[in-house]
């Protein structure tokens, strides 16, 4: 009669524990890769969107620093096109337009590429300003506002995006 000691391992004993220890380490791997990256992804969103919230409200709320800043436009500090909130003023609108691309984009405190489109509520535009997004973009923000423009009330469409 052969005689097993107690407290010995079985070597299918510790390869079974092994295998399925490791099975378990992998399985918790995948899940923390995929959820870092979903968590990563939603992070990216949200302050995609909050940042085109800024800026919308900045232009739409604010008559930008200083509020004079047509006078010289490039050595605007901070871009604003509101006599009074939510009300624009066709001057700072018209020099918006004016400006060059970069220019424009570095006083928005914008890394990415925008678009902004003034236009009525049945769709005809007033004054375009940015780069209009071509083909596939990437962690793309969209907000429209509404404002007073001469009188009328107009659509204040932003975007931010990257190509």
């Amino acid at each position: 009669m052969a005689s097993v000691k107690k407290g010995q391992a079985i070597p299918i004993d510790l390869m079974a524990g092994l295998f399925i220890f490791l099975v378990l380490i992998a399985y918790f791997m995948i899940l923390w890769d995929i959820y870092s990256l979903r968590y990563f992804e939603t992070m990216d969103k949200t302050n995609s969107d909050m940042e085109v919230l800024a800026v919308s409200d900045a232009l739409v709320s604010s008559p930008g620093l200083p509020e004079n800043w047509t006078a010289a436009p490039l050595d605007a500090k901070a871009i604003g096109l509101a006599k009074k909130p939510n009300e624009l003023d066709p001057y700072k609108v018209s020099a918006l337009s004016s400006l060059p691309y970069a220019n424009a984009r570095q006083m928005l405190g914008l890394d990415r590429d925008f678009y902004i489109n003034i236009g009525t509520p049945e769709g005809a535009s007033i004054a375009v300003m940015g780069q209009a997004p071509a083909g596939n973009v990437s962690r793309a923000s969209e907000i429209t506002r509404v404002a007073l423009y001469n009188g009328q009330i107009v659509h204040v469409r932003v975007r931010i995006y990257e190509s």
